[in-house]
């Protein structure tokens, strides 16, 4: 019997720089997730049969694809969903820390689709599908019901789904390795802090305590469905409005002086900056702990803030912020865009 089990199936994901080339995932590029869903999307063509007499169609075929991966996964600091992360955004540069600890500031970079997931999945024993060239074009982040783990959700667009791979085979499924074990786990020592974006770096005096927040980073992309003198999907290409959209969401356990100022703001274009600061209680080396950090170097509330007066107790209030760029990134951050960091002991 082939059958196997979600929990005994093995997943892989490999960065690749050529498109439509799948490379071979090894050690560190198991993906241990909590959801994984490939579809090809396929488009039902058919040829309208009016005057043929008959009451069914008689011909259909399958028109084009958008293969698509959605993945749900608890957050790590150093494993196979991290690399996709960074491929989202574009860009990374390494600072050391110590001779085990680094530093990894994972930037927006408007030449970002240089580099392609290649993600295998293993269906039933010795048979696996393969995609690629999977491009991420979402990324979320959830936290709430703290202390509990991180969850991350990546979205892709794939160039195509190959039942038959030769690149990655079971051989090479049963060979994958994780990266690490390490979660990212929220604690209510972890901060979220928010300020005026025109004033001085965050510090503590800035950390307002939050019950949950959700994060949603995009670079919509889409196929051109163009005649290019080879069989498959061409390289996607940027379709949204703005290419890289962000939001964030934040909720407050009741309203206070501070979150009625906040509410206030909403109606005069008030912008903020913000992080949210997530550290391990597990060093790295030293006195360096593995840790996560978002930034947002420019927050405009565009939506009504919620105040539903539900319960005869306290009641919770919501902030949704959407994020801007700004021409330079303000003291305490790296860039004008939404960025992130990741101190871990991977060392490339």
């Amino acid at each position: 019997m082939t059958i196997k089990t979600g929990a005994d199936l093995r997943i892989g994901l490999k960065l690749g720089n050529t498109y439509g080339t799948a490379v071979a995932a090894g050690a560190g590029n198991k993906w241990e997730v909590e959801s994984i869903e490939v579809k090809e999307n396929a488009e039902q063509l058919r040829d309208n049969p009016i005057g043929s007499g008959l009451s069914m169609d008689n011909d259909s075929i399958r028109g084009a694809t958008e293969p698509s991966v959605a993945v749900t996964a608890k957050a790590r600091y150093n494993h196979a969903g991290q690399d996709a992360i960074a491929n989202f955004f574009g860009g990374e540069s390494l600072t050391t820390q110590g001779s085990t600890a680094y530093c990894h500031s994972i930037l927006f970079n408007a030449t970002r689709n240089t580099n392609f997931s290649t993600i295998p999945v293993e269906y039933c024993a010795g048979s696996l599908i393969e995609v690629a060239s999977a491009t991420p074009h979402k990324f979320s982040v959830k936290i709430d019901k703290v202390p509990n783990y991180v969850v991350d959700t990546l979205e892709f667009l794939g160039n195509s789904v190959n039942y038959g791979p030769s690149t990655n085979t079971a051989s090479t499924l049963n060979n994958l390795t994780v990266a690490s074990t390490k979660r990212v786990i929220a604690q209510p020592t972890d901060t979220f802090a928010i300020n005026l974006q025109s004033a001085a770096a965050l510090s503590g005096s800035d950390v307002y305590e939050i019950v949950s927040a959700e994060i949603n980073y995009m670079y919509a992309v889409e196929f051109p469905d163009e005649m290019k003198g080879s069989a498959g999907n061409g390289s996607p290409i940027a379709s949204g409005d703005a290419p890289f959209q962000a939001d964030l969401t934040v909720t407050f356990k009741a309203m206070d002086d501070k979150h009625f100022r906040l509410f206030i703001n909403s109606q005069s274009n008030t912008q903020y900056k913000a992080a949210i600061t997530i550290t391990s209680d597990q060093l790295v080396q030293g006195t360096v702990y593995y840790a996560r950090k978002h930034y947002f170097p420019c927050l405009v509330q565009v939506e009504d803030p919620v105040y539903s007066l539900s319960s005869t107790k306290q009641n919770q209030c919501t902030c949704k912020f959407k994020a801007l760029v700004v021409s330079a990134a303000p003291p305490g951050m790296l860039q004008g865009y939404p960025h992130m960091t990741v101190t871990n002991d991977k060392s490339s």
